[in-house]
């Protein structure tokens, strides 16, 4: 799905690619760790995402395919910026400049082809997407703002301080 393309799928492709081999991890807690963060971040942003798609598809007697691309947008954003939170080692200014400039590059690119689905006609339809409106942009930019403040304070708990 586009949401696989953009937040989960590519970019953990690319920086597994520009991560440099661990040469022991424990195991001790991977799965409740990975469990814990999966479900709380899931449960994040499908709760804002349908909030969005709540307001535009009820409360704003849009089109069910407006609500659709803007519960979508949302997904992305905050997709992103679980991406961008999660990739701290590779921000520092001790990582290789390539890990630094790659996760930029992610995240930028993963944007600008967002914005080509909801604005080029072709992958626009092909996806099912309809063009959003500067007031829509404005909705969504303050449910990512809401959402994105909730996972700051969830990736902030015990589970990010631990190791």
């Amino acid at each position: 799905t586009w949401i696989d393309v953009l937040t989960i799928g590519t970019p953990a492709f690319l920086l597994t690619l520009m991560t440099a081999p661990v040469p022991k991890q424990t195991m001790d807690r991977f799965f409740s760790d990975v469990f814990e963060f999966a479900v709380t971040t899931g449960l994040v942003i499908a709760l804002v995402s349908l909030l969005v798609y709540a307001n535009f598809s009820l409360f704003q007697d849009r089109a069910e395919s407006y609500g659709r691309t803007a519960a979508l947008s949302v997904i992305v954003l905050l997709g992103l910026y679980v991406v961008y939170r999660v990739t701290k080692a590779e921000r520092l200014a001790d990582a290789p400049r390539v890990q630094r400039l790659g996760v930029w590059a992610i995240i930028g690119s993963a944007l600008v082809l967002h914005a080509l689905a909801v604005y080029w006609a072709t992958l626009r339809d092909f996806l099912g997407m309809v063009s959003l409106d500067a007031d829509s942009w404005l909705t969504i930019a303050a449910a990512f703002s809401v959402g994105a403040v909730i996972l700051h304070r969830v990736l902030k708990n015990d589970f990010w301080k631990r190791a």
